[in-house]
């Protein structure tokens, strides 16, 4: 099995790679002479993917949803590592869902709305999208580790018929609940 600290290191590398990924997609938009690294044949052009009418939604580029995202994620694992609230590993499985559904609507824009000929698509766009996979992969890790330790603990606790639960009778108690402390005087009532 793998570590929690294992797990939390690769999700920071994901995020950080799924952010140069974003970033560079923003340069390559800006600085259209960037995008020819990237124009590879008919099916990998970066070019094509950024020059249509899918590359923003509504007036939000793509890219930016991305920094977005990743900066978002990062916030959140940062506060997740330095607090272990579970509210903020729920909410890193929440973003991490949520990149990972917009990834596969981008991913589906770019193969099939783009050019209905064939498909085309970005590769540093498919870098962001395994790198969305990768952190939701990561949190899913984490989430069962914190399963599997809540389960353990249970199992370390005595049994639930071996402790005097709220309302159950023990014989030392003489017919009191177990957990009100004794009448003034100091020994139970008869």
């Amino acid at each position: 099995m793998v570590s929690a600290e294992v797990l939390h290191r690769a999700t920071i590398l994901c995020l950080v790679v799924g952010l140069a990924f974003s970033f560079y997609a923003m340069a390559e938009s800006l600085t259209p002479s960037l995008q020819s690294t990237c124009n590879v044949n008919a099916w990998v052009q970066c070019g094509a993917v950024d020059q249509s009418a899918y590359s923003h939604v509504g007036p939000v580029p793509d890219y930016a949803i991305g920094i977005g995202g990743f900066v978002a994620m990062l916030v959140v694992e940062v506060l997740l590592l330095r607090t272990y609230d579970p509210r903020f590993l729920q909410a890193l499985l929440g973003l991490s869902f949520l990149g990972v559904v917009a990834s596969v609507g981008f991913g589906y824009t770019e193969m099939f709305l783009i050019d209905p000929h064939h498909f085309v698509f970005c590769p540093i766009c498919l870098g962001a999208y395994f790198s969305n996979v990768g952190v939701l992969a990561c949190a899913l890790g984490l989430l069962r580790l914190r399963r599997r330790g809540l389960e353990e603990e249970r199992q370390d606790e005595p049994a639930e018929q071996d402790r005097p639960s709220k309302g159950s009778k023990s014989a030392s108690s003489a017919g009191r609940d177990a957990t009100i402390p004794p009448a003034e005087g100091g020994a139970p009532e008869a």
